[in-house]
């Protein structure tokens, strides 16, 4: 049986057909790691439904018999992690109908990631070591750099705003932007607004301008960060200027492991990973101290930790 994840038979030496009837049969599937298999199918008036569970065994790996768990709208069935050419042998059936009546259903079964985005059939969430970028997931979006400490006007004389060198993945696309400035104009006489900064789905930095009121700005006055755009910061517009730094509020959040460094201090944004077949998800920011006068090595363990290593010179 090849290491990909499909459909085989009870034995796993068949693959089965795209559309074949899984009537007597048990299905195998190998496949790097965790995915889902989800029923696409409604439950019946008669509460008849598919029931899928774990059958004791497995291919390159042995798994003790689970109980049956309903699938259908909204109901997945979650398998363990399986290491590469690793498979899962599966029984499906449908339940006992109140009617006691012998009934023929048709439904589908669709393989998905972990976080809901359909893969298609040879395709896995990820086959090689290292940092999950979430790049082609219509839903991944993410900061992966953004060069210096702060966003700031760093002459405080006009109405721009410094950005920083930016990377980011949106809905599965990676762009890059180079240090550029931003113009804010003033707002009309006697009026306030936010503006927001954002680098949008396209691959371009952003100005979205809040609604003018009068003042004082409050939190409900920022305009959001648009789906599958992300937020660099908020700067508050009067009808005057010019922008100081203290108007400036930095949103900026890294993801996919990215980092940004003051003095010997490093923090690690969260992040997905794969390491030695075990899937690694950091929900928070990491910190780490480095040694001074020293070339140091910072590495993401299967714990979820830091690890770090110096040459002192």
């Amino acid at each position: 049986m090849t290491a990909s994840p499909k459909w085989y038979n009870s034995t796993g030496s068949t693959e089965l057909t795209a559309e074949q009837t899984l009537d007597g049969l048990a299905g195998t599937a190998s496949t790097p790691l965790e995915v889902q298999f989800v029923g696409a199918i409604d439950e019946w008036a008669d509460r008849h439904y598919l029931e899928i569970r774990i059958e004791t065994g497995g291919w390159n790996t042995s798994f003790a018999q689970s109980e049956w768990v309903r699938v259908g709208a909204d109901a997945t069935f979650e398998l363990p992690v399986l290491a590469n050419d690793e498979g899962v042998k599966l029984a499906i059936r449908l339940n006992a109908p109140v009617d006691a009546q012998a009934d023929t259903k048709e439904f589908t079964l669709r393989i998905e990631q972990s976080f809901g985005e359909a893969t298609s059939v040879g395709l896995s969430e990820a086959t090689k070591q290292g940092i999950y970028l979430e790049l082609n997931d219509k839903r991944g979006t993410t900061l992966l750099q953004s060069a210096g400490n702060s966003v700031e006007n760093p002459g405080g004389q006009d109405q721009n705003v410094q950005i920083q060198d930016s990377v980011w993945v949106s809905l599965g696309n990676v762009y890059a932007e180079l240090q550029q400035l931003l113009n804010h104009p003033v707002a009309a006489s006697g009026k306030v607004r936010y503006d927001l900064a954002h680098l949008n789905s396209s691959g371009s930095l952003t100005r979205l301008a809040g609604s003018e009121i009068d003042p004082p700005l409050t939190e409900a006055d920022k305009p959001a960060v648009p789906y599958g755009a992300v937020g660099l910061y908020y700067v508050s517009i009067d009808d005057a200027g010019p922008i100081s730094n203290a108007k400036i509020t930095d949103i900026r959040q890294l993801g996919g492991y990215g980092f940004s460094s003051s003095g010997l201090t490093v923090t690690l944004g969260p992040g997905k990973a794969v390491i030695g077949n075990s899937r690694i998800t950091s929900q928070g920011e990491i910190q780490v101290v480095l040694s001074a006068s020293s070339t140091s090595y910072i590495w993401l363990n299967r714990a979820g930790n830091l690890d770090v290593t110096s040459d002192l010179t």
